[in-house]
């Protein structure tokens, strides 16, 4: 709806963000496709930010490249392969090469699921019965378009929503989602939108990063005195280890980008 706004304005130039991030395949493929025949018509002009290759690959004329705010390489979307353009966006080092997958093997149960019930945000039922189990050893994917259950059944397990009916069990024992249960079971819930519910935005960034273990020693004495020192040095050794882009550690962690948001607010915060 915005980007038709912009073209009954009649707007000769776009940027658009992530304007897929909500849409199926096939949905993107239509709206993308529409702007790359109007842009062919010489009656439209997009500048398009993804980090989808086929996107790129598919839709655009020209690629540039951007890695910690420097331009890492550009080119003809044509002529760049996926390969080339992953180099460009995080490294030789950190490009993975394709995977040969295996058959899992027939590990216990970890992590199991049956007959969760939960309402969504408006009070209507968005997970209905579900049921499923992951094995040691396996992964297990959950496909859907956005709005169809996903996120709550993540707030389910992180304790963020409370179940209506069902079980949940961690290596055979019946969980529930207290901070207590959650390191004592090694689960580790890495959401969506960690700014939203993962984070404490207003709070420094040393602060979100404490949060796992801010009452023991040595962030803490006695289990309840938080010691500032402690809590600002062990925030500087966690940058450094995860690589966080940060002023300082005493930054409000809203002010950090999205990709250095997941870093702080959810990968260092593991045991």
């Amino acid at each position: 709806m915005e980007i038709l706004k912009q073209l009954y304005l009649k707007s000769r130039v776009l940027v658009l963000d992530e304007p897929t991030s909500v849409l199926t395949p096939d949905e993107a493929a239509e709206v993308l496709g529409r702007l790359r025949q109007m842009a062919e018509n010489c009656s439209l002009s997009v500048l398009l930010i993804t980090h989808k290759f086929r996107e790129v690959t598919r839709y655009c004329d020209e690629v540039t490249v951007l890695r910690r705010g420097r331009v890492s390489g550009r080119g003809s979307a044509r002529e760049l392969n996926t390969s080339a353009l992953a180099n460009m966006m995080v490294g030789e080092r950190g490009a993975v090469e394709t995977v040969t997958k295996t058959a899992a093997g027939g590990g216990a149960p970890a992590l199991e699921a049956e007959g969760l019930r939960a309402d969504g945000d408006a009070g209507v039922e968005a997970l209905r019965g579900v049921t499923f189990n992951v094995r040691t050893g396996e992964i297990l994917g959950v496909a859907g378009v956005s709005g169809n259950g996903q996120r709550e059944l993540v707030e389910v397990f992180a304790g963020q929503r409370r179940a209506l009916s069902g079980t949940v069990r961690v290596h055979g024992r019946e969980y529930q989602p207290t901070r207590r249960r959650l390191l004592a079971d090694g689960l580790h819930v890495l959401p969506e939108e960690p700014l939203r519910n993962a984070c404490a935005p207003s709070m420094t960034i040393a602060e979100n990063l404490a949060m796992r273990k801010f009452d023991r020693s040595p962030l803490a004495r006695w289990g309840w005195w938080l010691n500032d020192w402690q809590v600002r040095a062990h925030g500087r050794r966690l940058i450094e280890r995860f690589d966080v882009k940060a002023a300082a550690e005493v930054a409000p962690l809203a002010q950090l980008s999205g990709g250095n948001v997941q870093r702080a607010g959810t990968g260092p915060r593991t045991r």
